[in-house]
């Protein structure tokens, strides 16, 4: 768990966008990968007497008030134990800002518990950050995501803003923490039923979104966005046929989800 050289590039290209602030809680000690030669080339900041940055510190810098950390246990200084395999204790409920999820939910089995943690944490308007393996990374955690699944569930509890990029890091997947020039690319996505994009370099999915400031109690287990889709359209019919177009847009077979027409809009960090 941690952030590379290319991921923290990457949230300070989204820096005045998404204007870090508040109280936010990582979900695992975060190894920041820079050091404080590069965090002065990329923030314009350091701190003195320091030859490398914790998170706590990094969080700070960039523009954050208060940072906690939750990990299965205590041993690497986080300030809460618990396992995000089990539900969440309700005093933590709404604390937060932002939750930053920098490569934890792919090494947590019970996904969907992790999920309504993480709407639970959040207050109502709070951020959600993650960074997880898309493609790429064999055998690094139990799963990769892909968009539709972040699409699918925010979408399903309301969250707003939803954006999803690809952060491709040309080199291999145990040098991305060490190899320190590769070239990084950022390819933003829409959410395309068999998108068009395909890496043979480690590429990770980077997703935010916000909280509703009304909150449902009920927290939802989405169908996937394209089956929902299929499924509202086919009753707007009786249950026959979908037009051929609307069929072909949800199934992703348009323009726009074309390899060359979703790396147009890339660019190199």
């Amino acid at each position: 768990m941690g952030l590379n050289k290319a991921m923290i590039k990457y949230l300070r290209y989204k820096q005045n966008i998404f204007n870090y602030n508040g109280n936010a809680i990582t979900l695992g000690r975060q190894d920041i990968g820079i050091t404080q030669n590069e965090m002065y080339e990329i923030f314009g900041k350091r701190i003195k007497n320091k030859l490398k940055l914790t998170d706590v510190e990094f969080f700070k810098i960039i523009g954050f008030r208060k940072i906690d950390s939750l990990e299965f246990n205590k041993d690497d200084g986080a300030t809460i134990a618990h396992d995000l395999n089990l539900p969440l204790p309700k005093s933590m409920y709404g604390k937060y800002d932002w939750v930053i999820d920098g490569g934890t939910l792919e090494h947590c089995f019970n996904v969907k518990e992790y999920m309504e943690s993480i709407v639970n944490l959040l207050k109502p308007g709070g951020h959600i950050l993650h960074i997880n393996p898309a493609q790429g990374s064999c055998n690094h955690g139990f799963f990769n995501f892909q968009p539709t699944f972040y699409f699918s569930f925010y979408g399903a509890n309301k969250f707003t803003n939803l954006e999803c990029d690809f952060l491709e890091m040309q080199t291999s997947a145990l040098e991305i923490f060490t190899n320190k020039n590769a070239k990084a690319r950022v390819i933003h996505v829409n959410n395309w039923n068999n998108l068009d994009f395909i890496s043979k370099y480690p590429t990770y999915s980077i997703f935010h979104a916000i909280k509703p400031l009304s909150e449902s109690r009920k927290i939802k287990v989405p169908i996937q966005e394209f089956y929902y889709r299929i499924f509202q359209e086919k009753k707007e019919v009786g249950g026959g046929l979908i037009e051929k177009e609307i069929y072909m847009n949800i199934r992703g077979s348009v323009a726009e989800n074309k390899r060359n027409e979703i790396l147009k809009k890339s660019f190199w960090l």
